[in-house]
């Protein structure tokens, strides 16, 4: 899983880059994408990730992959990509910090993953100069908020 979970990052979100993809299909993609960044196993291995290097480093490579939906190639599709970023950033603060709290160095290397997406997030609506691209960008960054 620590190898193939960042590759099928890496791969989807290349997809839904393309410029030549149909709309349905990116949000198709985008969906099963959410679904995977849901699903229990993520958090699973951020709750273990104590025990494997191997899980820190899938981790970091699935948050430079979802930095890429930030570049402007993939705003025809920022409506149905943008959520599974926000998603992403969500999984990561719920599976590194327990309702009981965390200690400084776990929220230390969870500010330092979630801090590049909704940083970008935030970054993004600034430079954003159409009212459609703000209010998905607003959209997520509720989300996560």
């Amino acid at each position: 899983v620590p190898k193939l979970l960042p590759l099928s990052f890496s791969t989807v979100i290349n997809c839904v880059g393309d410029e030549d993809i149909a709309q349905a299909v990116a949000q198709s993609i985008c969906a099963e994408l959410g679904r995977l960044i849901r699903c229990s196993g993520i958090s699973k291995m951020l709750q273990e990730e104590e025990s494997s290097a191997a899980t820190g480093k899938c981790i970091e490579s699935c948050v430079t992959a979802m930095h890429k939906i930030l570049h402007y190639r993939f705003q025809s599709n920022w409506d149905a990509s943008l959520p599974c970023l926000a998603s992403l950033a969500v999984v990561i603060v719920q599976g590194m910090v327990p309702s009981s709290g965390a200690d400084e160095k776990t929220m230390a290397k969870m500010q330092s993953r979630v801090k590049p997406l909704v940083g970008g997030l935030v970054q993004l609506h600034t430079d954003a100069d159409d009212k459609a691209s703000k209010q998905v960008v607003e959209g997520a960054i509720g989300a996560v908020v």
